[in-house]
């Protein structure tokens, strides 16, 4: 009879760039799985969705070449050869569940008429144990790469904005310059122009005085 110790190895301080954490803990429990119940290597992740391991479990296992389906929450790999934990070809079965602020993810593998366990097969289990843990990992990692790329396009697109706006500021600046030197030639203009009237006024004198000088000569003929 397999004993229900359970395996706990805890992983903190896993930090990314991002600024936040992520930790997670390795379980061995029994799990359901499509409706029987199996011996599971069990990691429950902060960081992660269902989908986002479903998906990439998933991925993973038509990349070993096994019969593999996806049914919502649970990926089946029949015939599937997983050589840094089994030598031969095995059925794996994993599933992932949200709970709380983590998602629990298990991974189950065949091996005979029982399942893989930590008690009959040591080695074995800290070989799978390892590839979940490293799977797991890796889609952390994923999800940070992703994560620091939307953050440094956005960087860049704040960058942009700013250096428009400098942009924006000297010509606003260069057009004050530009006007101030407009004002002042203005005010030159209108000095001209106040003396150009005056000169004008004296021109009209003149001639309004020729005007009249003729007209009373008229009149005296």
């Amino acid at each position: 009879m397999m004993s229900k110790k359970t395996i706990l190895f805890s992983l903190f301080a896993l930090v990314v760039s991002t600024a936040f954490s992520i930790d997670f803990v390795v379980k061995e429990r029994i799990v359901k799985f499509d409706g029987d119940r199996k011996n599971a290597l069990v990691v429950e992740v902060v960081g992660l969705s269902e989908d986002d391991l479903v998906d990439a479990w998933y991925d993973k296992m038509k990349d070993l070449k096994g019969d593999v389906d996806k049914k919502r929450d649970e990926v089946i790999a029949l015939e599937t050869l997983i050589l840094s934990v089994f030598e031969l070809p095995t059925s794996v079965y994993a599933k992932a569940e949200k709970e709380d602020r983590y998602v629990r993810f298990s991974v189950a593998m065949v091996v005979g008429r029982g399942h893989l366990n930590s008690q009959e097969h040591p080695n074995a289990w800290s070989s799978l144990t390892t590839y979940v843990v490293e799977f797991i990992k890796e889609e952390l990692r994923k999800k940070a790469d992703k994560a620091i790329k939307e953050a440094q396009e956005a960087l860049e697109d704040e960058q942009e904005d700013f250096e428009k706006l400098q942009k924006d500021k000297a010509k606003l600046q260069q057009k004050i310059v530009d006007w101030k030197e407009e004002i002042k030639q203005a005010e030159s203009d209108v000095i001209v122009n106040e003396a150009a009237q005056k000169a004008k006024l004296l021109e009209i004198e003149k001639k309004r005085k020729a005007l009249e000088a003729a007209q009373q000569k008229k009149s005296q003929i």
